[in-house]
């Protein structure tokens, strides 16, 4: 259960943030399903983000099948 509410919040954090309203928009006035959801009459793809296996993270695109691409940067 704790990782199915995670699954949820990053798909609506993700949205949000791409929409650039952060979480001043209420996270009740929408829902995602499992790759996409509508916020504003606009479609949102949501695709997983594999940073580490112990974050969920994902990132949200108006693109249904984007090339993501990921560097990661040693501190």
């Amino acid at each position: 259960p704790l990782n199915t509410f995670y699954e949820l919040w990053t798909r609506k954090e993700s949205v949000v943030k791409a929409l650039g309203t952060g979480i001043s928009t209420n996270l009740n006035t929408f829902c995602v399903s499992m790759n996409a959801a509508v916020l504003n009459d606009t479609v949102w793809y949501t695709h997983p983000i594999m940073i580490n296996p112990d974050y969920i993270s994902h990132i949200a695109v108006r693109e249904q099948h984007p090339e993501i691409f990921i560097k990661y940067i040693s501190l």
